[in-house]
């Protein structure tokens, strides 16, 4: 049996689902689950864990190769809640507060970006 190994992410709009862009080429896909906390070491030499509220997901993205229609969606939408799916099942609320673009300068208008997604605490109604 052969498989198929997809390197996709969807991102969709909060707002209206329908509106959204995927991006099958990525050069980069880092995905960081966090806990904030720290370990302690106590003047007897014991180390112990102290755990904080809160933490989640970050996911960093490298696309290459984007074009200009999806430049301009990605920058329309700077700062808003997004959903970023991939094809290993992952779903996360999240949103970008930087885009940087590497463009190359051709007639065909490729740039490569980056994306630093920080996950929100979001709900939704199924």
């Amino acid at each position: 049996m052969a498989s198929v190994t997809l390197l996709t992410v969807w991102i969709n709009l909060a707002s209206d689902l329908s509106d959204y862009r995927s991006f099958s080429m990525l050069s980069s896909l880092r995905v960081v689950k966090d806990k904030p906390g720290s370990v302690n070491t106590y003047a007897s030499g014991r180390r112990r864990l102290v755990l904080k509220a809160g933490g989640g997901y970050s996911i960093d993205l490298t696309l290459p190769q984007l074009t200009r229609d999806e430049i301009d969606w990605l920058d329309l939408h700077v700062g808003d809640l997004v959903l970023v799916r991939d094809d290993r099942g992952r779903k996360i609320w999240c949103t970008y507060l930087s885009l940087p673009i590497d463009e190359d300068g051709s007639d065909i208008a490729y740039g490569d970006g980056s994306l630093s997604l920080v996950e929100i605490t979001h709900s939704e109604i199924v």
